[in-house]
Formats: structure tokens, C-alpha cells, sequence
């Protein structure tokens, strides 16, 4: 067994809730009027899903560069 499979990230088990909604979901219970709601849910969930992928996988903090400001404008503030 892989070390995911033993402990899996958010995004993994909410991914793995998406697999086995669409594995055993009974289309003769979607089609027809129950199909526009049950899209829409499932669209929400994939959607909550990209976003806990995003938080997870994806980091948005600016990084400086190691010396920060340049020594250029250090030297013009220390005259």
C-alpha cells in the first residue's frame, strides 16, 4: 500500500468522493428532472475540490529575492 493510499491528503479523499459518486451512481435516478440538480451538485464538488487542490499544491506568497533591496539602493540610502 502507498504512503497516499495510508494517509491521503484533503485533496485526495476528495477526489476519491467524486470517483465513487460517479462509480455508483444510478443514471436511471439523473436523467430527467433530476439531472440540472444533480450536475450542479456535482460541479460544486469538483469545484471545492480544485480549490482545496489550489491551497494544497499551489503556494501565491511572494518570494524576495535573497538580497533584498539591492545593494545599489542600499548604498544610495546609506550616502
Amino acid at each position: 500500500m502507498s504512503e497516499d493510499a495510508k494517509h491521503p491528503t484533503g485533496p485526495h479523499r476528495s477526489l476519491g468522493r467524486i470517483c465513487s459518486e460517479l462509480d455508483y451512481v444510478d443514471i436511471n435516478e439523473v436523467l430527467g428532472v433530476n439531472m440540472r440538480p444533480y450536475l450542479n451538485r456535482l460541479l460544486n464538488i469538483m469545484n471545492q475540490a480544485g480549490d482545496e487542490i489550489t491551497r494544497t499544491y499551489f503556494h501565491t506568497q511572494v518570494i524576495l529575492p535573497a538580497e533584498y533591496p539591492p545593494r545599489q539602493q542600499q548604498t544610495q540610502q546609506q550616502q
